[in-house]
């Protein structure tokens, strides 16, 4: 098997296209019901998303349901969320 990957990635490749950087976060629009968010956060690497209460209840979602999930965040820090939707 290693004389056919050596093969593969060895000088008969005509262009081997160069590696992006990560682009990590960007913002986009986004409209959700009536509510319009200019800079909604997009980072398509997470595994969950979060939003402060305050956006939570102006979007008018019905009630959360109960949780007793811990998140860990990057930084190490920990975060009880109140529920999901």
């Amino acid at each position: 098997m290693g004389r056919n990957v050596s093969a593969l990635i060895g000088k008969s490749v005509p262009h081997v296209p160069k590696k992006c950087k990560d682009p990590g976060t960007f913002y986009i629009p986004c409209i959700i019901g009536n509510s319009k968010f200019e800079n909604a956060m997009l980072d398509l690497g997470a595994l969950i998303n979060v939003m402060p209460m305050s956006i939570f209840k102006s979007l008018s979602l019905g009630p959360l349901q109960p949780t007793s999930v811990v998140i860990q965040l990057a930084n190490r820090s920990i975060a009880h969320p109140t529920g999901f939707v």
